[in-house]
């Protein structure tokens, strides 16, 4: 099995357990809508305080404004919150590679560097 599918499987399991609590809460719509939009806005922040920009990672027909009137019922929420997370996981990971190969790349350059001038 391999990685991706490791985390996709994580990401489903834990808005699995967020959307269950909100099951099992009994809450008012309007609560549940605060809730959502609650988390995407402090997953937003955080991808923010990570260096990354929100809208880089959503597309434009991925709608960040959540609507609790705007979806049948809790499985399309699930669903929604899934896809919310899954895009963000599979950005992370593909720029945290790209980052990392561009400072080995740069770690690679200066060592180059410096074992040229010490020749000299």
């Amino acid at each position: 099995m391999g990685d991706g599918s490791l985390k996709q499987k994580r990401i489903k399991k834990d808005v699995a357990d967020i959307v269950a609590q909100i099951k099992s809460s009994k809450l008012e719509l309007d609560a549940i809508n605060t809730i959502v939009n609650n988390i995407v806005f402090l997953s937003s922040k955080t991808v923010n305080e990570l260096g990354y920009n929100i809208f880089d990672i959503v597309d434009n027909e991925f709608s960040l404004n959540f609507s609790i009137y705007e979806i049948a019922d809790l499985i399309e929420m699930e669903e929604w919150l899934f896809g919310f997370f899954f895009r963000i996981n599979e950005y992370i990971s593909k720029n945290l590679r790209s980052r990392n190969e561009l400072l080995i790349s740069r770690v690679s350059d200066f060592l180059g560097t410096q074992t040229n001038l010490s020749r000299n």
